[in-house]
C-alpha cells in the first residue's frame, strides 16, 4: 500500500506547494497525479521528491515490510525503557547497535531524541549533545517529539547554567502541556512530565515541581504505564522534605518511589533514596545534617 497521505501531509507541514516541491525534479502534472493516487513517478524521481521532504522510500512504500518495522519499533521501545529507567550501562550497548539505514525517517527521529535525552540527562556530554542537538534542529519533528525536543533542550541549558533560555522553555512547554493528547507517543510525555518537574526540583521551585510531578502521576495512571513513575514519588518526596510532611507521607512516598524502582531496576533512584535514609540515620544519632540538594544533585549526576 502507498502511504500518500503522509507525503501529502508532510508537504503541508514543510509549507510547500506543489510547484515548489517538484520544481527541478518533474512536472506538477505527475506530482498532481500521485497525490492523488492515479499514477505513480518513476523510482528516480520518487528519490528526490522523497529527500526533499525529509522522507525515506520506506515511509512511501512499506511493502512487505512489517517484519523489519516491527523489529524496529520493538527495539525503539526496548531503548525507551531503558533509558527512561536509566540504565546507562545497556543504554550505552543498545545504542550502539542501530542499524539507522533500515529505520523510516520517524524512526530515525525516536532513535536521535533517545539518544540526546541519553547525553543530556545520563551521560551530561553537553559537547556530543550540542552535535546532536543541531541535527535535530534539522530534522523537521512534529507534535509530540518537538515538544520532548524542546524539554531536554531545556535540561541541556538548565546544565549550561543559561537559565535564561532553560526558563523561556519551560513557559513555552508549560503552556503546551493543556493542549497534549495524553494518549500521544505515552513514552515521550511521561519524559516531559519528568524534565520539567526535574528543573523547576533542581531551581528549588518545590511546589511548581510538586505540581507537575503529581499530574505526571496522573497521566501514568490514565494510561497504565510506570514509565518514571518511581521518578515522580521521588520528586514529591524531596518536596516534602522542604515543606516538612509528615512522616507518614514521607514514608509512603519513599516507600512507593522505592519499589517501582527495584521493579525497575533503576539504581539512580535506589541510590537517592540510600543517601536520604542515610543521612536522616545520621541526624538522628546527633550529626549534622547534609545538604539536601547537594546529595540529590549528585545522585542524579551518577556520581
Amino acid at each position: 500500500m502507498i502511504n500518500t497521505e503522509k507525503f501529502v501531509e508532510r508537504r503541508k507541514i514543510l509549507k510547500l506547494s506543489q510547484s515548489d516541491l517538484c520544481k527541478d525534479i518533474c512536472t506538477q502534472s505527475t506530482l498532481s497525479k500521485f497525490e492523488n493516487q492515479q499514477s505513480v513517478p518513476t523510482f528516480e524521481i520518487m528519490v528526490q521528491l522523497c529527500e526533499r521532504l525529509g522522507l525515506t522510500l520506506n515511509d512511501i512504500f512499506p511493502v512487505n515490510q512489517t517484519h523489519a518495522v516491527s523489529q524496529n519499533e520493538q527495539y525503539l521501545k526496548r531503548l525507551q525503557h531503558v533509558l527512561f529507567h536509566q540504565d546507562s550501562q545497556l543504554a550505552v550497548t543498545l545504542l550502539d547497535e542501530a542499524d539507522l539505514n533500515q529505520f523510516s525517517h520517524d524512526e530515525q527521529n525516536d532513535y536521535w531524541l533517545l539518544t540526546y535525552f541519553y547525553l543530556v540527562i545520563l551521560k551530561l556530554d553537553l559537547a556530543q549533545a550540542h552535535a546532536v542537538q543541531k541535527k535535530l534542529a534539522n530534522r523537521q519533528l512534529e507534535g509530540i517529539q518537538a515538544e520532548f525536543f524542546q524539554a531536554i533542550t531545556m535540561f541541556y541549558y538548565h546544565l549550561k547554567e543559561d537559565e535564561r533560555r532553560a526558563n523561556s522553555i519551560f513557559s513555552k512547554l508549560s503552556q503546551q502541556q493543556n493542549q497534549i493528547d495524553f494518549h500521544q507517543q505515552v513514552g515521550l510525555q511521561m519524559g516531559i512530565f519528568y524534565l520539567l518537574a526535574e528543573f523547576q526540583l533542581q531551581n528549588q521551585n518545590f511546589s511548581v515541581a510538586a505540581q507537575i510531578a503529581a499530574g505526571g502521576i496522573d497521566v501514568a495512571k490514565i494510561n497504565s504505564t510506570t514509565l518514571f513513575l518511581e521518578n515522580f514519588y521521588w520528586q514529591l518526596a524531596q518536596v516534602g522534605e522542604r515543606y516538612h510532611y509528615q512522616q507518614i507521607i514521607m514514608n509512603e512516598l519513599i516507600e512507593s518511589a522505592r519499589i517501582i524502582a527495584k521493579i525497575h531496576n533503576n539504581q539512580l533512584i535506589l541510590l537517592s533514596i540510600r543517601n536520604y535514609q542515610s543521612s536522616e540515620a545520621e541526624v538522628s544519632n546527633g550529626q549534622p545534617r547534609r545538604n539536601a540538594k547537594e546529595d540529590y544533585n549528585s545522585s542524579f549526576s551518577g556520581n
